[in-house]
């Protein structure tokens, strides 16, 4: 905010007026995401919990079945061999030892479906504050028009009014008989919800909001205000500009013919390219079709020599052992990447110990060591870190940054040792995130407890392609041959390079 203090009036509440339009669709998909995350959060709660109670009633769950195994087993030889049953039954298992068993059979069964809904409650009372009030904030609306979820979630705030909870299918509130919306109650959450007439008011919440999450999900729900839930009809063209349009011949369409003409036509296309297909996967051993008709790319095989092999740990062990901070620096030195990482609001380039700062700063971040670890290993308080991350480091200064790096491979000689742009390989770099973020997901086989991210990294034998946030599952390595789609896309990266700010011929 000080650097804003320095302009003109005029000129400074011009910009914080744009700013604050964006910030406010940025922050309401924020939210969003936000709300998607603590429903699932929700969700997976009671699916945890169930396994921790399987887990620590594994012994049990194993006594009382050998009891009722043995129990059923007298039970059938009592049958087929005509012999008494009560007696069969109590001479192989005592009938207070059997009555205990399926006392506490009982109170450690999980329901048939192995649904967990019922253990969720005890967590959704925690956030219930926080969804409400979401719901409240958020300007909900239905691309029908209406919509179950919402007629429920303003069902319970109409209740909240008036300090009531929706706790019968019909209740006199104000002197007015009020019936509660179901619809939005599918099969597995009516008999956590309904009991005769009356309603668990928390699950009847709870499963209005999974609806809602589902219909964001869907599009079938939209919301002012987000850029990423808004509704469908937001991307067209209002309908008097089309019909406008439409009367004075300015579509500009490339189609003019009919939409089942368009259908048959494509459809002719697709069969002919199938038929092409067919007739050429003879052709191509390194692609194959098993039962379901899927395709399959042959796994390449290792072709490196083994003098190579050799060469080249020769060549490693020759290579000194430098701290990276050193390396950033020579890199920096020969390209001169940090000159893009400039002041937010000056445009100033960072000189001399800033430098030192913006590069223990990315550092920190892009090893995910944070801030703080790094204060501790440098001369740098963590205060002049964060200074140097807010002010200096951002995406379209990382960006600029990495066209310098990459402009520098693909000009370098060296760079045609590693190939010739005909194969791409994909794999992803897990990342454990130590705060609570909300777009953080579980993995428990890479995460354990905690939760973190995966960055999906797409590389041709010449360089990185692109990068992107994908989710914390697990990620299979592709590794392929494409000789014509990698070459033109080779061209294309190193083209879109040259055009890339922060651009320098000759590099």
């Amino acid at each position: 905010m000080q650097p804003l203090a320095k302009l003109a009036p005029d000129r400074r509440y011009t910009l914080l007026v744009a700013y604050v339009g964006e910030l406010a669709h940025e922050l309401t998909d924020q939210a969003l995401d936000m709300f998607d995350k603590m429903i699932g959060e929700l969700l997976h709660k009671g699916e945890r919990k169930q396994t921790l109670h399987l887990q620590h009633h594994a012994r049990a769950y194993n006594a009382n079945l050998c009891v009722l195994t043995t129990a059923m087993d007298a039970f059938l030889t009592a049958k087929q061999e005509g012999l008494d049953p009560y007696l069969t039954v109590f001479d192989a298992v005592p009938e207070a030892t059997l009555a205990a068993t399926v006392d506490r059979a009982k109170a450690l069964v999980r329901p048939i479906d192995f649904d967990s809904l019922d253990l969720i409650e005890p967590k959704y009372v925690r956030m219930r504050r926080a969804l409400l009030a979401l719901y409240a904030v958020l300007d909900v609306e239905a691309v029908l028009g209406t919509d179950c979820a919402l007629d429920a979630l303003d069902y319970v705030q109409d209740l909240a009014r008036h300090k009531r909870r929706v706790t019968r299918k019909h209740q006199t509130v104000a002197g007015e008989l009020r019936h509660a919306p179901l619809d939005h109650l599918g099969d597995r959450w009516r008999r956590h919800v309904l009991h005769g007439r009356t309603i668990n008011a928390n699950n009847y919440e709870a499963a209005a909001f999974e609806a809602l999450k589902e219909g964001l999900r869907s599009g079938d729900l939209f919301v002012l205000g987000s850029h990423r839930y808004r509704s469908f009809e937001s991307y067209l063209l209002a309908k008097e500009h089309w019909n406008g349009l439409q009367a004075t011949g300015k579509t500009r369409l490339a189609l003019t013919m009919t939409a089942q003409e368009y259908i048959v036509d494509r459809q002719h296309l697709i069969t002919d390219l199938l038929t092409k297909l067919h007739r050429d996967l003879e052709r191509l051993p390194w692609i194959s079709v098993d039962a379901q008709g899927r395709l399959h790319l042959a796994a390449l095989k290792a072709d490196t020599p083994p003098d190579v092999k050799a060469i080249r740990q020769r060549v490693y062990r020759k290579l000194p052992r430098i701290p990276l901070a050193e390396l950033l620096l020579d890199v920096d030195a020969t390209t001169g990447c940090f000159d893009h990482c400039t002041h937010l609001s000056t445009g100033e380039i960072p000189r001399g110990e800033r430098r030192l700062m913006v590069l223990a700063a990315v550092m920190g971040l892009g090893m995910n060591y944070g801030l703080g670890t790094m204060a501790a290993s440098t001369p740098f308080s963590y205060r002049q870190l964060a200074w140097a991350a807010d002010w200096h480091v951002r995406e379209e200064t990382l960006t600029k940054a990495q066209a310098v790096l990459d402009n520098y491979v693909l000009h370098h000689p060296f760079s045609r040792t590693w190939g010739d742009g005909t194969r791409s390989s994909s794999d992803g770099m897990r990342v454990k995130i130590g705060v609570r973020a909300a777009n953080a997901d579980r993995n428990a086989a890479h995460f354990g407890p905690d939760r973190g991210a995966t960055i999906y990294t797409h590389t041709a034998d010449v360089g990185p392609l692109y990068a992107q946030k994908v989710s914390g599952h697990s990620v299979r390595v592709s590794t392929t041959k494409m000789p014509a789609t990698m070459r033109r896309l080779r061209l294309h990266e190193a083209h879109r390079l040259r055009r890339a700010p922060g651009y320098r011929e000759g590099t």
